[in-house]
């Protein structure tokens, strides 16, 4: 077998998407236009499809696009600049022929939908009049398990005269989504049905604006699965109004926002990454209201709408239990159970069933790695009684005994952390993760007082550390070094994965930062490792993403490596997806060259970020979260 036939490389972007996002747990919002501000598409996760369902507009006509006139011309924002307010609220800012156009997306943590604002000062001296709004249309629907697919069904819009909402439902047999508008003040949707032609909307202020003065117009978009939640949800968030619903969403992202005191710059590209790993990795279910973690709610990653144990627990959760540790429970939990023992396979859909299968040893310890840093960082210690935490804890050992190899001492695997088939299996970061998995399997048995379980695991983490020492190591030129891994043979592999990266060994217990070894090896994969890209944005890659990657980077924070500079000031500048995390990127420019919109790195970033400025250079130390840092 020639595994290089069998892989399956990332995509290469030859137009990086220019889109901003933003959403919460319920809507997902991954294209709001830069150039227009228009929003293009509108997510829910479902159990009842294991996956990502969207409402689309076309490029001609968005879902959700800007109507602003002057004096009855239409204004073209040519000028338009987005910033995020608390790091993630969208914010434009455009010129008109009587002033400054701003507007906000807000989508309010708690609530199924998004309050809309546009504001129009007139800074001229003659009054102005002024229509202001928005018109859209629902052209399509999506469904997303990686890829999208399209869903075929009648979408219908009518007017609900009791909560006085328009309501656009997707039928496919039984409602399976619904969108509901409702207005602002001195606003009116049109047209009026039955003159509505498809799914189309407009919702405009019409007013005269003096010299001075101040033209705001709003709406509130309300998200789900049937006609009658829609539209009620947009009702009521119309009666909270868009001050209070954007006053609750400020106050929610500082309450949950890391304070690094690295800068303003640095702190706010960091909270990026920090919610948009939290509202993109996860979310809930819109119609059963359960927790679950997903790669991204954005089309534009690859892979999107589907679980990885290693992304889940690896990336995206350190991160959760910094901003949110009760919310970091539940999705545990959750998790949890629907994975079960599938928790291995390389990709779940959502409801925890096989999507992609084949066994990922760094998957398989991935889980318990999470229980043990929920456990240290908030010594709760009732979940070690809840089913899903007994049950992993049971099924570990079962779970990796058939792929023990006696003879070596080691784990092997069928799929590496690229996602791809290997012939080298016994890879050096798998077991050393393997290992610190068993470390964590001795923390929880010694939690309920099983001391004889609890040494006979610590025993298999050293005994397993001592195996990569003796057969995943190799005399070089530049001193004894780290190989990524070897065969049943003993036959050596000199590469690397930066998803689980050998400069990371030092973070999973196998040696220390200052270990001869480790430093021939971090000095190897600058000079000597073949997808090392040099360049103002440099790093290292992999045949499966040949481009610096944030997996480098993450790598590079968590392990306090400044070998190619400052990575937290490289996490700062680097371009990426237009400020979002992404796989990898171009070398001289910083921007997107695979797996755009990845929220699960985003994670990755954040949680690594503070690691770094808190020197927690061990996965076994307690991850504070932001409240005990700031103390």
């Amino acid at each position: 077998m020639n595994p290089a036939s069998l892989s399956s490389n990332a995509p290469e972007i030859s137009e990086p998407p220019r889109f901003t996002v933003t959403g919460n747990l319920a809507v997902s919002v991954p294209e709001i236009s830069l150039d227009t501000g228009a929003i293009h598409r509108i997510g829910i996760l479902t159990d009842r499809h294991a996956g990502l369902l969207e409402a689309h507009g076309t490029a001609e006509d968005p879902l959700v696009e800007l109507v602003v006139l002057v004096d009855g011309r239409p204004q073209r924002l040519t000028d338009l600049v987005i910033t995020h307010d608390a790091s993630w609220i969208p914010r434009l800012r455009a010129s008109t022929a009587c002033g400054q156009l701003t507007g906000w997306v807000c989508a309010p943590p708690g609530e199924s939908g998004l309050a809309l604002r546009l504001e129009l000062l007139n800074d001229t001296d003659e009054p102005a009049h002024v229509e202001l709004g928005w018109a859209g249309l629902w052209a399509h629907t999506s469904l997303s398990q990686f890829r999208a697919k399209p869903v075929d069904g009648q979408i219908a819009i009518f007017d609900d005269r009791w909560t006085g909402s328009r309501v656009a439902t997707l039928t496919c047999g039984v409602p399976t989504m619904a969108l509901a508008w409702r207005d602002g003040a001195d606003q009116s949707l049109t047209p009026d049905p039955p003159n509505i032609i498809e799914a189309s909307w407009r919702s405009v202020r019409a007013l005269t604006v003096l010299p001075g003065a101040t033209a705001a117009a709003e709406l509130f978009l309300a998200v789900a699965v049937e006609p009658d939640g829609a539209s009620t949800t947009a009702l009521h968030l119309r009666r909270r109004g868009f001050a209070d619903l954007y006053t609750a969403t400020v106050n929610w992202l500082s309450d949950h926002a890391m304070r690094l005191q690295r800068g303003v710059a640095v702190d706010n590209v960091v909270n990026r990454q920090l919610f948009f790993n939290y509202f993109f990795a996860q979310g809930d279910c819109i119609d059963t209201g359960r927790p679950v973690v997903i790669t991204s709610r954005s089309p534009h990653y690859y892979v999107s709408a589907a679980f990885w144990s290693r992304d889940a627990y690896c990336w995206t959760y350190p991160a959760l239990l910094i901003a949110d540790p009760q919310r970091a429970r539940d999705v545990l939990m959750a998790s949890l159970a629907a994975a079960g023992r599938n928790v291995a396979e390389h990709a779940l859909y959502l409801n925890g069933t096989r999507l992609y299968p084949g066994f990922e040893l760094d998957q398989a310890a991935a889980p318990m790695i999470a229980v043990a840093r929920y456990l240290r960082a908030t010594q709760d210690f009732t979940v070690l009684h809840e089913e899903p935490i007994m049950e992993l804890v049971s099924s570990m050992d079962g779970l990796l005994a058939p792929w023990f190899n006696t003879h070596l001492g080691l784990y092997g695997t069928f799929l590496l952390p690229t996602d791809d088939p290997t012939e080298y299996p016994y890879t050096a970061t798998g077991n050393a993760i393997v290992a610190a998995a068993f470390d964590d399997l001795a923390y929880v048995s010694s939690l309920v007082g099983d001391t004889e379980t609890a040494g006979a695991w610590r025993q298999r983490a050293q005994l397993l550390r001592a195996a990569i020492r003796t057969h995943l190591t190799s005399v070089e030129p530049g001193g004894i070094r780290w190989v990524w891994g070897c065969d049943a043979s003993g036959r050596l592999q000199h590469a690397d994965e930066p998803p689980l990266g050998l400069r990371t060994l030092p973070y999973w217990g196998l040696c220390d930062m200052d270990d001869p070894i480790q430093i021939a090896t971090c000095k190897w994969l600058i000079d000597g490792y073949p997808h090392h890209y040099a360049g103002r944005y440099g790093g290292a890659g992999a045949e499966h993403f040949p481009h610096p990657s944030g997996f480098d980077l993450a790598n590079r924070l968590v392990t306090l490596n400044h070998d190619l500079g400052d990575p937290l000031q490289g996490l700062a500048e680097t371009p990426m997806d237009q400020g979002l995390a992404c796989e990898s990127w171009d070398p001289q420019t910083g921007v997107v060259a695979t797996g755009a919109a990845m929220a699960s790195m985003a994670g990755f970033l954040a949680w690594s970020a503070w690691a770094h400025v808190h020197r927690l250079t061990r996965w076994d130390q307690p991850l504070m979260n932001h409240r005990q840092g700031d103390e």
